[in-house]
């Protein structure tokens, strides 16, 4: 996952949408920073909800998350910023104006 995040955030920055779910470990965390880092966005699945918690629990102990969601709503938000566009970034704050 780590290579995964890092890769596309060095590539494609801001236009990173990465999604941390469900699992075991630590695995992912570095590579949200590397998203974060870039003005990409991140979601992380809600520890609440995930059947096994320690992967999101680790990435939210790591960083600040743009979402955190259940599960089943993550994919209806990457619809709506699809739909708004990727957003710009503007001194670290995220701009939701919606694109034509």
């Amino acid at each position: 996952m780590d290579v995964l995040f890092r890769t596309a955030a060095h590539e494609y920055g801001a236009k990173v949408i990465a999604i941390l779910l469900s699992g075991l470990g630590g695995d992912g965390s570095a590579g949200l920073v590397a998203v974060r880092a870039h003005d990409g966005v991140v979601i992380v699945q809600a520890p609440s909800d995930a059947v096994f918690d320690a992967m999101p629990r680790h990435a939210l102990e790591v960083l600040v998350a743009d979402y955190v969601l259940p599960a089943a709503e993550i994919s209806g938000e990457v619809r709506r910023m699809l739909a708004r566009g990727i957003p710009e970034t503007r001194n670290g704050a995220r701009d939701t104006t919606p694109r034509p």
